[in-house]
């Protein structure tokens, strides 16, 4: 026990910052140009639950599995296990997501609904932590210096795939919303300890966004419910 408290974070990440960026660098131009129907997708679907509850569930959360099987096959087992045989494991873990999120959508005993953004203000957290992940966190790493073409992007690298996926899950309401959070929410964690590991701490921003979005759901819905009448 006391050999493993003697570790730090730093000791376990075996890469420099500049390989990690690079990885993303070498990813966004093997795939290209599928980046674009992704945020293609991120923008279908914030567009589809604007309206109201009658939104099937699975027309969001089923390209959501796609998204994730995507970023667990290409990115992870294809391009981060080089330099990292860890994420092989992490890979299995967005791939189990993916399932998660496709059984959810289309086994009809799970009952998961839609929150429409333009009639509903407690699903306006998931569309700012949607728009986070979609916009702002690619333009944050390029405006930090990052060159434009390894920035990170939904639908094609984990962090604002994850980040996105919590904000459209703030938009449903069910049991299992919770459930499929998890992955998204343990993701977020293991990106913090990582960017950490490499001695970057502003990777903390992560964890700390989706926690941020989440406190306000849940007043937001608190809130909602309060100003709800009970009829008699």
């Amino acid at each position: 026990m006391g050999v493993w408290a003697s570790y730090s974070l730093a000791d376990l990440v075996l890469f420099s910052p500049q390989a990690y960026f690079r990885l993303y660098e070498l990813h966004n131009a093997a795939i290209w140009p599928l980046q674009l129907p992704a945020l293609a997708i991120a923008v279908g679907l914030l567009l589809l639950i604007r309206g109201a509850r009658a939104t099937a569930a699975w027309r969001v959360l089923v390209p959501l599995a796609a998204v994730w099987s995507v970023v667990a096959w290409w990115f992870f087992v294809e391009r981060y296990a080089q330099i990292n045989p860890v994420a092989v494991w992490f890979g299995a873990g967005f791939a189990l997501q993916a399932l998660l999120l496709m059984v959810a959508g289309v086994w009809r005993r799970v009952r998961i609904d839609l929150a429409g953004w333009h009639t509903s203000p407690a699903s306006l957290p998931g569309v700012v932590l949607v728009l986070y992940a979609v916009l702002v966190h690619p333009l944050g790493q390029i405006l930090s210096g990052r060159a434009w073409i390894g920035a990170e992007v939904f639908g094609v690298a984990p962090d604002p795939t994850a980040l996105a996926t919590l904000g459209f899950l703030l938009m449903a309401r069910g049991r299992a919303v919770w459930l499929l959070a998890a992955i998204p929410l343990l993701w977020c964690l293991v990106s913090a300890a990582t960017y950490i590991g490499m001695g970057l701490h502003a990777g903390i921003l992560t964890p700390a966004i989706a926690v941020a979005a989440l406190l306000w759901s849940a007043v937001a819905r608190r809130g909602e419910r309060t100003a709800t009448p009970v009829l008699p």
